[in-house]
């Protein structure tokens, strides 16, 4: 029997990501739900009135990538704070998705499954469906946060709650997410990771090496305050004979790690490439010989970065700082893990003999197999119908 997800909270169509590159978490399991047998995705995107009313009249007209990946809008067609416009708005949008549906699907309804990605997601999915099966992916844990005011905390506390409450199944790759979810809800939760599409980095060839034979140690991602700054300028200057290679751009950082992250710029034995296009990721990992990770421990930060599936996709070693005490295990091992400054030699050292080393890589490829995105979609519908 066919199944229809209608994904809520995705950062863009389907036919601007195939441009924009599936960069996050949602665009990524989006485009594997789409990949699964018998499954269609709509990517259910929010529009202003008049340009949802161009793109239902024009959606006969457009195409998307592949036949399994659906671009459709929703919009406020009453304007909100007008009484009754939340089930007006519902009843209206699920009518045009049902349409769409209608135009798919000629011979037997599908059965359908809403997936809604953050807080914004579930309130688009209230918008244009509001009923029957619903995952909500709460992503990381993003209740304890601490750059929320005390009103913001509320409301956030208070939407999730909601959202949980309305949900099928809540996942994240957070199991302190999940906690508060047991405590605060009675809906079933699932301890879902992040993941890597693989087929990206199988370049062939050895690294191409731009730093004349130094070891070159690198870092693609956000510089975020979870960035423990302190730990990488003592990595940078205590091995003046190592290359340190950046992909990345700084995000609301506090004006002490921004001048932190300026002075390291100025380090003779750094390079700095700023954002690199989602389609150049596997052409940089190339040129680097260890990948880091150093993100502070934190509550809410017992999450583990999508750039480590990609640093072992593409055969590097990743010499990490253990941020949460289960980052060893959720990686089989496989991580180098440096906790004091006096490791980090001994670490560099590991890493290197493990670039060559038979049974970490056979090791390695197969977590990273079971380690798809598409793997991690399938194990959700499962979880939401054991039986099938």
């Amino acid at each position: 029997m066919n199944t229809v997800i209608l994904y809520f909270g995705a950062d863009a169509s389907f036919e601007d990501l195939n441009e924009l590159g599936y960069r996050r978490r949602n665009t990524n399991f989006m485009r594997a739900l789409s990949e699964l047998h018998e499954v269609t995705v709509f990517n259910v995107q929010y529009a202003q009135r008049r340009l949802c009313v161009q793109h239902h009249l024009d959606s006969k007209k457009r195409s998307t990538p592949q036949k399994n990946q659906v671009d459709i809008t929703i919009t406020h067609w009453i304007p909100k704070g007008v009484p009754g416009s939340p089930i007006i708005n519902a009843i209206i949008n699920r009518f045009l998705i049902r349409r769409k549906m209608r135009e798919k699907f000629t011979k037997a309804e599908p059965s359908i499954i809403s997936w809604t990605y953050w807080p914004q997601g579930f309130d688009y999915w209230k918008l244009g469906w509001n009923k029957g099966q619903m995952v909500f992916d709460a992503d990381h844990n993003i209740v304890e946060d601490p750059n929320l005011s005390a009103t913001q905390y509320a409301d956030r506390k208070a939407r999730l709650k909601e959202a949980g409450d309305r949900s099928t199944l809540v996942i994240s790759s957070s199991r302190s997410m999940n906690e508060w979810f047991k405590e605060s809800t009675a809906t079933p939760t699932a301890l879902i990771m992040n993941a890597v599409d693989a087929m990206r980095f199988a370049l062939k060839g050895d690294k191409v090496s731009e730093s004349d034979g130094k070891l070159t140690i690198g870092y693609l991602g956000t510089f975020s305050k979870w960035i423990d700054f302190s730990a990488l300028e003592n990595f940078i200057e205590n091995h003046p004979q190592c290359q340190f290679k950046f992909g990345g751009k700084a995000y609301k950082l506090n004006h002490e790690d921004q001048n932190r992250l300026n002075g390291l710029r100025e380090a003779s034995n750094t390079t700095w490439l700023g954002d690199v296009p989602f389609a150049d990721v596997p052409a940089f990992l190339k040129t680097i010989d260890i990948g880091l990770s150093l993100y502070q421990p934190h509550p809410a930060l017992d999450v583990n970065s999508m750039k480590i599936y990609e640093y072992l996709a593409a055969g590097i070693p990743v010499l990490a700082k253990p941020n949460h005490a289960e980052l060893a295990a959720d990686f089989d091992d496989l991580l180098v893990l440096t906790a004091k400054e006096d490791d980090h030699a001994n670490a560099l050292k590991k890493c290197q003999q493990l670039k060559t080393d038979s049974n970490w890589n056979a090791k390695r490829k197969q977590f990273i197999q079971q380690s798809s995105w598409t793997h991690r979609a399938q194990s959700v519908l499962d979880s939401l119908n054991p039986d099938s």
